[in-house]
């Protein structure tokens, strides 16, 4: 049986997009919440969350034979996730609903470029203790085999964690006006991140064969 969201008339579809363009932080906040304390997605919540991921650039592929939207745990974090009639599942992101997939990948571009400097270290400190072996297949690695990647959870899942363990919105800003790249404006979120990745980071030391072998199938 097919899920039936409540009805929302045409003049509170209005204002909801309003309210979403003006406050896109605070909205952000609210769902990160309610994703957090909640498992089952009432009828009435469900017809807002349909308006709010409508917006998702993805949305008309995505939601080819819905049934509804239900919220699924992936690796310990809530997600919504768009349930079709046959019974499959597609996970779907809000923030990029809201924000627009171009600010969401900037702001994890952002986030990669500022612990950068922790991979070199990484890389440099392997070499020096003279663990420079592959961590899949164990050659040895020279600086013309040799890369560096996430393990388990991949960088996708570990900035997706932290986005949605966070408090305060990802405050960011352009670093210049000729240039499209982002960084984090807060100092408290930068640091917020520096400890989520020192905590939850997995890198690994391995040549481009095993990096080509594994880079897309890491979780």
């Amino acid at each position: 049986m097919q899920y039936q969201s409540e009805p929302i008339n045409q003049e509170a579809v209005a204002r909801m997009q309003a309210s979403i363009d003006a406050h896109k932080d605070e909205l952000c906040l609210k769902i990160a919440a309610y994703l957090k304390s909640n498992t089952v997605i009432n009828p009435k919540t469900h017809a807002l969350l349909v308006h709010i991921l409508s917006n998702h650039p993805d949305w008309a592929k995505k939601s080819t034979n819905m049934n509804r939207i239900v919220i699924i745990d992936n690796q310990g974090i809530h997600k919504f996730a768009i349930e079709r009639k046959e019974g499959t599942y597609e996970e779907i992101d809000y923030r990029k609903a809201i924000y627009g997939k171009e600010v969401i990948d900037n702001i994890k571009h952002a986030l990669m470029r500022h612990i950068s400097y922790r991979v070199s270290k990484f890389i440099e400190h392997r070499y020096q203790t003279h663990t420079n072996t592959c961590d899949y297949c164990e050659c040895h690695l020279t600086p013309d085999n040799s890369s560096s990647m996430f393990g388990s959870p991949s960088f996708q899942y570990l900035a997706e964690g932290f986005m949605q363990q966070i408090e305060l919105p990802i405050i960011h800003t352009r670093i210049s006006n000729k240039s499209s790249k982002v960084c984090i404006a807060s100092q408290a979120i930068r640091n917020a991140w520096e400890e989520y990745f020192e905590k939850h980071g997995n890198l690994l030391f391995v040549c481009r064969d095993c990096m080509g072998k594994h880079y897309y199938t890491t979780k």
